[in-house]
């Protein structure tokens, strides 16, 4: 089945898409940056940078000033690209695909950033940190986002290989349920971003309250590590060996396994060993032993500004593996078709 086609001779769209994919991950990088390294208010006024319209402030005070002021405004530039580059797919679009929902998706990403946008924005006029907290949990999604688009476009010109290899009879509801757990895995990625945000930008909370999220934090880890490692059998056990499929699986076991090794050095560099296993490892060689880093030490910016953006790359992943898989099924599928394969499966 020919899905509607996008013009051949107009690449524009898919190089544009792509690019705001590339830009998007270094924007919640160095957003991150900002937050590890408390830059949030290094420029007091929004969307001004200390009066200068944002993109004629001199290069050299930015370039050579305070590492705050860097990480800041680099930040506000990143975000401007973003916005730019998705103000630019929308016009491509709208040209490109008028009879197609095309022009709709990139208006949802206009969207999107204008949102995230406007968060980043509040959070300096009104120097709340809540804003910030919002903005964190928001960014990712608008990260997943330009990832869906892309990966819309790049079948938009091709035949839909998946319904005429992959989706038979036998192995529909099979199709359908790597969906569903994969849908379930995103929606699991981005609570654990939820919760890291809170981590980081809850300074209202009490002790309790913080190790009470930070034990959820832990435990969500470990479900949801359970959950990839699953998955990945069941992909194995039955055959699923199509690329567009098996490659973000694997991709998402290595992402999972670098973020359990980021997790764990990001809590040590930050926090000391927990329960008191200091005593437990002083049979150990001092130096074998991580030390508990100020906030400003390179390594703990590094490792926990890694942490939060390998996880935005797990969640788009994970989305990126439900959209396919979605569109890989028959729409007209039951879905008492998975529940009855999951049960025979189960017996």
């Amino acid at each position: 089945m020919t899905q509607s086609p996008l013009p051949s001779s107009n690449t524009a769209l898919r190089v544009l898409a792509a690019t705001l994919c590339c830009a998007t991950f270094p924007l919640i990088f160095v957003g991150g940056l900002v937050t590890t390294t408390d830059a949030g208010m290094a420029v007091p006024d929004w969307p001004n940078t200390y009066g200068y319209n944002l993109f004629l402030y001199p290069w050299q005070t930015w370039l050579y000033g305070p590492w705050d002021l860097l990480v800041e405004h680099g930040h506000r530039l990143l975000g401007a690209l973003a916005g730019l580059l998705t103000i630019a797919i929308l016009f491509v679009a709208c040209r490109a695909g008028k009879k197609s929902r095309l022009p709709l998706a990139a208006a949802g990403l206009l969207a999107l950033v204008i949102v995230q946008g406007a968060l980043g924005g509040a959070r300096v006029l009104f120097d709340h940190r809540v804003f910030a907290l919002i903005h964190a949990c928001t960014g990712p999604v608008f990260f997943l986002a330009t990832v869906l688009f892309w990966d819309l476009l790049s079948k938009l010109d091709q035949v839909n290989t998946s319904n005429s290899k992959s989706v038979t009879r036998q192995n529909r509801a099979p199709m359908q349920f790597l969906a569903y757990s994969a849908t379930l895995l995103t929606f699991g990625f981005w609570f654990q971003l939820a919760l890291g945000a809170f981590l980081r930008h809850g300074f209202w909370l009490s002790p309790q309250s913080f190790r009470i999220i930070a034990i959820f934090h832990v435990f969500g880890a470990l479900v949801i590590t359970l959950f990839c490692l699953g998955m990945s059998w069941w992909v194995w056990r039955n055959a699923v060996n199509e690329k567009s499929f098996t490659l973000p699986m694997w991709l998402l076991q290595i992402g999972v396994m670098a973020q359990v090794a980021l997790g764990i050095a990001t809590w040590l560099l930050n926090y000391g060993w927990p329960w008191g296993a200091e005593a437990l490892l002083a049979v150990l060689p001092p130096e074998w032993i991580p030390s508990l880093l100020t906030a400003r030490d390179l390594r703990q910016v590094l490792i926990t500004t890694a942490h939060v953006a390998v996880g935005s790359l797990l969640l788009a992943t994970s989305g990126l593996l439900a959209f396919r898989a979605w569109r890989g099924c028959e729409r007209t599928a039951a879905v008492a078709a998975s529940l009855v394969w999951i049960g025979s499966r189960a017996a």
